[in-house]
């Protein structure tokens, strides 16, 4: 397949998969993040980067290689901005109230 034609392709399946995780009541982010990462799965099947592609460097491999490098540093952001509310709760009872 042809390097722009995957790069559509990819954008399709990016749409389509977001617009179907918000339909399964997904968060916005978290939406944005799956299709990102089902869209990354799809463009490294489609089209493997190889040593041609890398020897000879346009804009659509300009694209290609700046979709790898985003998708990794959305994915960072996304697990930074989940893990930073998780704390281990130090009550044993947390959820206990007691009247006295």
């Amino acid at each position: 397949m042809d390097l722009g034609a995957a790069l559509l392709s990819y954008l399709g399946v990016i749409v389509g998969s977001f617009i179907i995780l918000l339909y399964f009541n997904y968060t916005f982010f978290s939406a944005f993040m799956l299709a990102l990462i089902i869209g990354l799965i799809y463009i490294n099947i489609v089209f493997p980067i190889t040593r041609n592609e890398l020897d000879d460097i346009n804009s659509s491999t300009v694209l290609y290689i700046f979709i790898q490098i985003f998708t990794v540093i959305i994915f960072i952001i996304y697990a930074i901005l989940t893990t930073i509310g998780d704390t281990r709760n130090k009550k044993k009872f947390p959820m206990k109230y007691y009247d006295i």
